[in-house]
């Protein structure tokens, strides 16, 4: 009898499912051809849920690999949602580059790179630009301060963590901002100078026309520095930073034009975000 030998060409594995301690991540489902001599010759993975889908083809020792997405929302960290989404780069057993990252999102856009790195502990690191995405829907992603406006802003970010559950629990993150048309929903600059010196809580609302500053995330701790702040007849700069524990410390300086004066004053901030105070 003539020895018969079975030859796979093609694998589809259909609604995998991943828990992680705390997570659950989407289901997926992946196709997979193979050569006639049992090597990947490409392969296609998509979310069940979402639009998205990622595909790999052999490139020396890695896989390139181009995603692209109508609609993801991501399962791990902040769940920051895009409307539309292409990446593409090169994968391997302990890495994931990402060379061009463009999306939609928040009613903006996003461009810029990213890495992933497992050969060890989990890593991530990325440069992005973002133009116009709307803090409205974004902001509450990331904390109690409520804020609207439309942000512009080029950030650097590098985190680690021993699992991947908790790799974007405390990012270091440095970024550069400029928020147009916009209202900060936690204080109100207004009544802070209203009320200096006697320690006071200033909780309300300042709108504005453009606010601008610089952001660094360190061990939980935000620092936000070179503020300047337009709004109408006031302008207002400084510095603060927010503690892990959502204390506050900085200050403000404030110069107000009215018709019959003109209004100078410096505040110290104390408080914490959800009751701000100034002394």
């Amino acid at each position: 009898l003539a020895q018969s030998e079975l030859q796979i060409t093609h694998i589809s594995l259909r609604d995998i499912n991943i828990q992680l301690n705390n997570t659950k991540l989407p289901s997926f489902e992946a196709t997979i051809s193979l050569t006639p001599l049992g090597q990947i010759a490409s392969a296609t993975v998509s979310l069940k849920e979402q639009a998205a889908t990622a595909k790999l083809m052999p490139l020396g020792n890695d896989y390139k690999v181009s995603i692209s997405a109508k609609k993801l929302t991501l399962p791990i960290g902040a769940p920051i949602s895009f409307q539309a989404l292409k990446a593409d780069g090169f994968v391997n057993a302990h890495a994931l580059n990402l060379e061009h990252v463009q999306a939609t999102f928040y009613g903006g856009n996003i461009e810029g790179n990213s890495s992933f790195d497992w050969s060890a502990d989990w890593r991530a690191t990325g440069k992005l630009t973002i133009q116009e995405a709307s803090l409205e829907g974004l902001a509450p992603n990331f904390g109690t301060i409520q804020a609207k406006g439309d942000l512009s802003t080029e950030l650097d970010f590098s985190t680690s963590a021993t699992d991947v559950e908790t790799l974007f629990d405390k990012p270091m993150l440095k970024a550069r901002f400029t928020i147009e048309k916009g209202e900060i929903g936690w204080i109100d600059i207004i009544r802070a100078i209203q009320v200096a010196k006697k320690n006071m809580a200033i909780n309300g609302t300042t709108n504005f026309d453009q606010l601008s500053g610089q952001l660094s995330i360190n061990n939980g701790r935000y620092t936000f520095e070179q503020l300047a702040l337009k709004s109408g007849n006031m302008r207002a700069t400084g510095a603060f930073s927010i503690q892990e524990n959502q204390q506050l410390k900085g200050n403000i300086r404030v110069n107000l034009n009215t018709a019959s004066r003109n209004v100078k004053s410096t505040l110290q901030l104390s408080g914490s975000t959800p009751h701000p105070r100034t002394k």
